[in-house]
């Protein structure tokens, strides 16, 4: 049976080329970045390379750029970095119900221990008012924590506008943002969006678990949260996996010869999906229709519950999720901060797409659906 594979919002294909490299490092080309022999500065120069790819994707400085084990890495510290480095600003935080849990949990932790938190609610369109934004913030911010791209909605969140808002108010507050489900799916110039932190996932874009990466504008000086070595400009100590850092690097290297034609390509098997739903499955219901990156499509068939739509798809070869992979068996947090009733929520599947997804892939995602939708309406 073939496999068409939706759950690319979970963790995605590793690509030949990322996989070739990551390989060739590890049997051939093993030395350890760090030491001074001709094999370790072989090493260090593939990290080197990966920083310089990953910087040109942002449109920043190659020192700006720090690997990390991945998104949660990346997400703890910023958040507790930046907390430590305006300590003297405040202890409150403002950031989204809607946040993955890499940002919610460390937020929470801290609120635990006495800082004080905002947490925003989005609109049923899924996005956060600007307005709520600027009224959140308090002369004692220090971290505003929002995501660029929604992990289960999609919807996009108009991060640009954070700083003049906190300028207008005169605010010293740190802005982190979350990209990890925004990398190559969305425009990612640190220029435009001018954040303080970003952080990214690898294995979202097709490079292995366990890499990602921390973007830190110069001029911040982030507390390390790990110690140890002093690797990675004392920002995170560790050996540095360098077949993994190598790996993400030949991923956003490929990426970047892809990038245009590839989502051109995903939004017209978007369009394409939801057209035939629209014709052959009328009771279907999108939940987010606008502000969306054209990858995620948060779908709700009424009278289906979501695990056992699952179950059925993947009789027929087909893999979605009911949400997030990170919140497993837990009614999902995000649709119940848009607003969404809890018929909807437990009736919603959640389709994302990659460049390697194909038209064949659509029409059996679309069958599945119907074979599913019949069967439990018997």
């Amino acid at each position: 049976m073939a496999t068409h594979y939706f759950d690319n919002s979970a963790t995605t294909m590793v690509s030949k080329r990322a996989a070739d490299i990551a390989y060739t490092l590890m049997t051939e080309s093993y030395g350890n970045a760090s030491s001074l022999h001709s094999l370790g500065m072989e090493a260090e120069k593939q990290v080197t390379a990966a920083r310089q790819v990953l910087a040109k994707v942002l449109n920043c400085r190659e020192n700006e750029i720090y690997f990390t084990s991945g998104g949660t890495e990346s997400d703890n510290t910023a958040i507790y970095g930046a907390l430590r480095l305006r300590k003297r600003v405040g202890r409150h935080i403002i950031t989204s119900v809607a946040e993955h849990p890499a940002v919610l949990n460390p937020v929470k932790q801290l609120e635990r221990e006495g800082y004080e938190v905002t947490y925003l609610k989005p609109d049923r369109d899924g996005r956060l008012s600007i307005d709520a934004i600027r009224d959140a913030v308090r002369p004692d911010t220090a971290l505003v924590t929002l995501m660029l791209v929604n992990n289960e909605s999609g919807v996009i969140s108009d991060i640009s506008s954070l700083r003049s808002i906190l300028r207008k108010k005169s605010s010293r507050a740190l802005i982190h943002s979350d990209c990890v489900q925004a990398l190559f799916k969305t425009s990612i110039d640190v220029k435009k969006l001018d954040c303080d932190i970003i952080s990214l996932s690898g294995h979202k874009i097709h490079a292995p678990k366990g890499i990602g990466a921390l973007y830190v504008r110069s001029g911040v000086s982030l507390p390390p949260y790990l110690h140890g070595g002093g690797q990675e400009k004392g920002m995170r100590s560790g050996t540095e996996p360098v077949p993994l850092i190598a790996a993400f690097g030949e991923a956003c290297r490929e990426y970047l010869e892809v990038f245009e034609e590839a989502n051109e390509r995903i939004e017209t098997f978007r369009d394409k999906i939801l057209s035939r739903i629209r014709e052959e499955l009328p009771a279907a219901k999108v939940n987010f229709t606008e502000y969306t990156i054209p990858h995620i499509i948060s779908l709700s068939l009424p009278g289906c519950p979501s695990e056992v739509t699952m179950r059925i798809l993947e009789s027929e070869g087909v893999y979605v999720s009911a949400g997030s992979a990170c919140s497993r068996g837990r009614r999902s947090s995000v649709l119940t901060a848009c607003g969404l009733d809890t018929g909807t929520i437990d009736s919603t599947v959640r389709i994302s797409m990659s460049r390697y997804t194909t038209a064949e892939d659509c029409d059996a995602l679309v069958n599945a659906l119907k074979s599913a939708y019949e069967r439990l309406h018997k």
